[in-house]
């Protein structure tokens, strides 16, 4: 009977010690802040298909290119980006392990305050869009282009690059000719 009560006693003692014994919360949470900060940013960037040289005022000509981009984290659930993005548009090299031939525009935008964030960011789409304008000589008609993204967190982390999208410039010219005449005449 003496034995018996011992036993149970044990038994009783090391399943009270199992239920006391917790990790430290604290020492977890700051052992995986790096994890958890890693797993908040930008793990892909994706250029969505809405991509392309487009207007940004009222007239039929292309001033530059509307970019879509959505960032998604680790999960693969969208997330925005702190830090900044890099586009550089090449034309396409065809036939060759890389389609990057002649760099024609390159462009550099912070995503850095608020402000940014409110300005390149759609809540419906929870993608960014950014308008990059030519500045220079417009992109050749009817010809193929390159436009590469790369992300930078503020932190200089490793940096995310996009897959290199690939799309034909075709302008509606008869859209533009019509728009030129109206200008003409007035």
């Amino acid at each position: 009977m003496l034995m018996r009560t011992i036993g149970i006693l044990a038994m009783l003692f090391a399943a009270s010690q199992i239920g006391c014994t917790k990790p430290n919360a604290m020492s977890d949470l700051s052992a995986s802040s790096i994890t958890i900060r890693k797993m908040s940013l930008p793990d892909k960037i994706k250029i969505l298909p809405f991509t392309r040289p487009k207007s940004f005022d009222r007239d039929a000509i292309p001033d530059g290119i509307e970019v879509a981009v959505q960032t998604v984290d680790a999960m693969g659930d969208p997330v925005k980006a702190w830090g900044s993005f890099r586009f550089e548009l090449y034309r396409l090299r065809e036939a060759s392990n890389d389609p990057r031939g002649e760099r024609l525009h390159d462009w550099e935008q912070p995503l850095a305050t608020i402000r940014d964030q409110r300005g390149f960011w759609d809540r419906v789409t929870q993608t960014y869009r950014f308008q990059l304008e030519w500045g220079g000589a417009p992109l050749k008609p009817n010809d193929h282009y390159v436009l590469d993204v790369t992300y930078q967190p503020p932190d200089d982390a490793d940096r995310v690059f996009a897959e290199p999208f690939v799309f034909e410039f075709e302008p509606d010219v008869d859209g533009i000719r019509s728009a030129a005449d109206t200008t003409s005449r007035l």
